[in-house]
């Protein structure tokens, strides 16, 4: 992309964004005219996000889902709200503060806690940064992001459809899923015609983490230890492989985190003074929900508890509200589900003697297997849940699991917010669907091989937790804030680098940025408000500035290097990414490799899709039997076809199919290495050359 089409298109899409950035503002001024600072913008994050995603679900149900149709929204949603503001202009109201209740207690941040809050802060950015850095020259690498995330983004943005499941690798009925996450990857490919922003949304929503972290300990005037906290965690190892990917377990925790800072911050109210603030902190539950099965739980709980922000004589009232809010965030996927297998949740198709409706085909995968079914196996635990928690958490591990406890256990206190204790159920709520999961300690029976990966659906209930325990230390005195600062800057270099030893570039960006935010950040703390503000402007503009050129140099590297010479795969399948990456638009490629992603080229204009057999009520299965192979091939007609198996080592250098489609005169090949060769395919296959 030219400097000049770079700037055109940022251009237009940042305008079509402070469209629906305007409304949001606008909407949230309706719903909570008294939300300020921090709590103000998640709460704008929340909504935007919202009615962003409304906008393409509504054209997305009926196949229309392009640039344009969310531009014309954005233009219609703004004279809406314009017409309304004129109408009926918003008022802020009095809030009637009852015993116990918190809102943001006004104290000044001190310049010091600040400073050592934000070096832990800086150095778990940094290392993030660093990994988004890689990514920028590679392209997505990671297995989720190249199985599932990336292709059904892809699909959503090529079809213009959400209704219609978006079939891929059948392993766990993935194109079930909820898509809150990939829709907003599909926006971003709709807006730049690339993947580019794809790698940027989980570095906006690690910052949105930070907010939403800082948010949750305003409530008691301790935002910098509860940011630190939240710090630690998202930029862990355990996170490391979101960084640059389309991997939504950011966007699940950011929506957690936002939702427990609104009712943190809240004050008792009675009627509709809290109607707006229920539905906001029910929405950021429902968001979670609907962006992946693990927060199912946590956002119910999330968005229940916005009820108990009520009188008791007033949760009746407000319970529509937090319905309502839920329902918005989240219920569209399992909606979908639901007309396309006759159940919102078809994995499960058994409930007790009752049988119910769903694909008839396995999961596929890992053997499942849950932390809790491992309890009592010393074994397991000391070989394999000790060193992985060390992997995923770093040496502190301990320490980062006793405060996160010890911030839910304090959350219940007296003369806390309500909000904190809702916060605190909500992490119970994580982490038991992190131990109860059937993929938290997967693989066969006595090794549990996806228990480090699954390390993952533990990470939001622990940042929330250190969140909890920061804004508990602002009932405290200032020593026991700054002595978890510096407790959470001690152990914040083993949680970064615990995956292994960080490379110099890494570790240097990590120490710069840390570093830099604790200069600024301090400074800002000192300096005098009126002078704070002065700079603001000026500040603001040249950050834009700088955001625009490395965002040009970013987007000009990824373009020219994206799958150019990956190696995060077998040699043979290096080789077809990089071929697919010259196909022409409009060209059908299939495969038989779990990872079709790659295949795509820079544009994301040709057509990428797994060979396998639609099955009744939303099933799709891999094809074993040749003739089923061909006449799958000749249904979907791809102009070439990758057959590959995932990974070397499996008894044989090639998959059947690749036999299968030498006996083929129409089938020409192009190259084989294993495990990979990719065909040619000039007319349709004959299935009866399957019983030469």
């Amino acid at each position: 992309m030219s400097l000049a089409s770079y700037l055109l298109t940022v251009l237009l899409v940042g305008l079509v964004a402070v469209a629906y950035a305007w409304s949001a503002d606008r909407i949230v001024s309706r719903l909570e005219p008294d939300l300020h600072g921090a709590t103000r913008w998640l709460a704008g994050a929340l909504v935007w996000i919202a009615i962003v995603i409304w906008a393409a679900l509504l054209a997305g149900t009926v196949g229309l889902l392009s640039a344009w149709s969310m531009s014309i929204t954005a233009v219609v949603l703004v004279a809406i709200v314009y017409i309304l503001d004129r109408r009926a202009p918003v008022r802020s109201r009095e809030i009637e503060v009852s015993a116990g209740s918190a809102g943001s207690t006004g104290r000044p941040v001190s310049p010091l806690l600040l400073t050592a809050a934000l070096l832990s802060t800086g150095l778990a950015f940094g290392a993030f940064l660093a990994g988004v850095g890689d990514r920028i020259r590679t392209g997505m690498t990671g297995f989720d992001s190249t199985w599932y995330h990336g292709p059904i983004a892809a699909e959503i943005a090529r079809t213009g459809d959400t209704l219609s499941p978006h079939f891929v690798a059948p392993q766990f009925l993935t194109w079930f899923y909820p898509h809150n996450s990939e829709l907003l990857h599909s926006i971003g490919l709709l807006g730049f015609g690339s993947d580019f922003p794809s790698l940027m949304i989980n570095l906006a929503l690690f910052l949105g983490c930070l907010l939403a972290g800082w948010g949750v300990g305003r409530s008691t005037g301790a935002g910098p230890p509860a940011m630190a906290g939240v710090a630690i965690i998202i930029g862990a190892a355990v996170f490391a492989d979101q960084a640059g990917e389309a991997r939504n377990d950011l966007a699940g925790t950011f929506f957690l985190l936002a939702g427990v800072a609104l009712a943190a911050n809240s004050a008792t109210r009675s009627g509709a003074r809290l109607n707006g603030l229920v539905l906001l902190v029910a929405l950021a539950g429902g968001l979670a929900a609907g962006t992946k099965l693990n927060f199912i739980l946590p956002g119910v709980v999330l968005a229940a508890g916005s009820v108990f922000l009520a009188p008791g004589n007033g949760r009746g009232r407000v319970l529509p509200w937090a319905l309502g809010g839920f329902l918005l965030g989240g219920a569209y996927w399992y909606a979908r589900n639901l007309l396309a297998s006759g159940n919102p949740l078809p994995w499960i198709t058994e409930l007790g003697p009752i049988a119910l409706p769903g694909p008839d085909q396995a999961t596929g995968g890992r053997d499942p297997g849950s932390v809790i079914s491992y309890l009592t196996d010393f074994d397991v635990i000391t070989n394999d849940f000790l060193p992985g928690l060390s992997e995923g958490f770093g040496e502190g591990w301990p320490v980062i699991l006793i405060l996160a406890l010890l911030g839910v256990i304090l959350s219940f206190g007296p003369k806390l917010p309500t909000g904190l204790r809702i916060g605190a159920v909500t992490v119970l709520a994580v982490m038991a669907s992190w131990a109860f999961g059937p993929t938290s300690a997967s693989g066969p029976s006595g090794d549990p091989a996806g228990f480090v990966s699954g390390l993952r659906y533990l990470a939001p209930g622990l940042a929330l937790g250190l969140a909890l325990l920061g804004a508990v230390t602002g009932a405290r005195t200032y020593l026991v804030r700054a002595g978890l600062v510096i407790l959470i800057l001690i152990i914040a270099p083993f949680a970064v680098f615990a995956g292994g030893e960080p490379s110099p570039g890494q570790l240097l960006l990590a120490l710069v940025l840390a570093a830099i935010t604790a200069l600024v950040g301090g400074l800002i703390a000192v300096a005098p408000q009126r002078l704070a503000r002065a700079a603001a402007l000026p500040l603001a503009v040249v950050a834009a500035l700088i955001l625009f050129g490395v965002g040009y140099l970013a987007q000009d590297s990824l373009e020219r290097n994206r799958y150019l010479e990956p190696r995060f795969v077998t040699t043979g399948l290096a080789d077809a990414f990089a071929w697919a990456r010259e196909s022409e638009p409009g060209t059908r490629i299939g495969s038989t490799a779990t990872r079709i992603y790659p295949l795509t080229n820079p544009g994301l204009d040709n057509r990428v899709f797994f060979i396998g057999r639609r099955q009744s009520q939303g099933g799709f299965t891999r094809v074993t039997d040749c003739r089923e192979f061909i006449d799958s091939v000749n249904s979907q007609s791809p102009d070439f076809l990758v057959a590959s198996l995932d990974r070397e080592g499996l008894k044989r250098d090639y998959p059947p199919e690749v036999a299968w489609l030498d006996r083929e005169p129409a089938a020409r090949p192009l190259f084989r290495r294993p495990p990979t060769a990719v065909f040619e395919l000039t007319g349709s296959l004959d299935p009866d050359r399957c019983r030469r």
